[in-house]
């Protein structure tokens, strides 16, 4: 406990700079406040739960005095402690099992990365207004005044955005997806960070769990059950469809991590491996959400079809310093 305290400390304040550079407004200061997580799930892995709870309650306790209090708190349950409490639960799952499989499968975490995300998604909802409608109604004023700022156009003006027809339409219809969209980018963002922290807990030596074989990933079979249950709840009205959505983004999500770990495997065997993974994530990154939603299918088609056992590659992993 005596070193789990300047730990948490340290993480706990870089958590908390790396929020506030967002403040600048810069593409610089917005990609490190993505990474705000990073130093709380890394003191987690690496230091155990308490470590990563200091941190997290560090970091908030810096913003709410910085930010305020609303800030600081919406940080907290969106995303300081959804990061610690999926670093814990890989602490706790990975390799615990004298098979190396854990307690808690790779699959079953990504799904958890889901929900996380969507009860993070749920909560912006409730906190932008007392009714879905209030908080639709908030959530479209704001991004209409965000867009106002960064195209400098005047309050006393109709909005005008680049290479669109009508931009008041363009914002009534992203904001009702945003929060789908953004819980879908938050379960892929919350485990790609998970991972890189592994990574480096795992080089500086404090990963207290075999490092699993992430391109093994396979979701519950029950995942699809949440596929599909996400499908018909997002057709209710209000509140109820808001949920269905956010399901179903998340679902969509982890089964697109699920691709991810099909492209991974089926290529272990090829000697231009390396080029045909980075074409593959240069894809998904310029052509964004047709790739995404290829590479979901993949993971769907995967889940039923078992299209790793299938691709004739001999499945064994890599040696422990390339495994990915």
């Amino acid at each position: 406990m005596t070193r789990e305290i300047p730990i948490g400390l340290g993480a706990g304040l870089a958590a908390a700079l790396l929020m506030l550079a967002a403040l600048s407004g810069s593409t610089l200061g917005l990609a490190l406040a993505m990474l705000a997580a990073l130093p709380i799930t890394v003191a987690t892995l690496s230091w155990g739960y308490r470590g990563g709870l200091i941190a997290a309650v560090v970091a908030v306790a810096v913003l709410c005095g910085v930010l305020g209090v609303q800030a600081g708190l919406a940080f907290g349950v969106s995303v300081a402690l959804p990061a610690w409490g999926l670093a814990y639960l890989a602490i706790v799952g990975f390799g615990a099992g004298e098979d190396g499989q854990g307690r808690i499968s790779i699959g079953t975490l990504v799904i958890i990365a889901g929900v996380l995300s969507a009860l993070s998604a749920i909560f912006t909802t409730v906190s932008l207004g007392n009714s879905y409608g209030d908080s639709v109604r908030n959530l479209e004023q704001q991004l209409t005044e965000f867009f106002r700022a960064v195209f400098a156009v005047p309050k006393d003006q109709p909005l005008v955005l680049p290479d669109v027809t009508d931009a008041a339409a363009t914002v009534h219809v992203l904001s009702r997806v945003i929060l789908p969209m953004s819980a879908f980018v938050g379960t892929i963002a919350s485990l790609c960070g998970l991972w890189l922290s592994g990574r480096i807990a795992r080089i500086s030596g404090r990963l207290p769990r075999p490092w699993p074989d992430i391109a093994a990933l396979r979701l519950p079979i029950w995942s699809a059950v949440l596929l599909g249950a996400g499908c018909l709840i997002s057709m209710l009205p209000d509140i109820y469809g808001l949920a269905g959505q956010l399901l179903l983004a998340t679902m969509l999500a982890a089964f697109a991590m699920q691709g991810f770990a099909v492209v991974h495997f089926i290529t272990r065997s090829m000697a231009a491996r390396p080029l045909l993974l980075a074409a593959v994530y240069l894809v998904c990154f310029i052509m964004s959400w047709i790739a995404l939603s290829v590479i979901a299918m993949i993971g769907i088609l995967d889940l039923f079809f078992n299209l790793r056992g299938r691709s004739g590659s001999n499945g064994r992993p890599p040696s422990p310093a390339k495994q990915n």
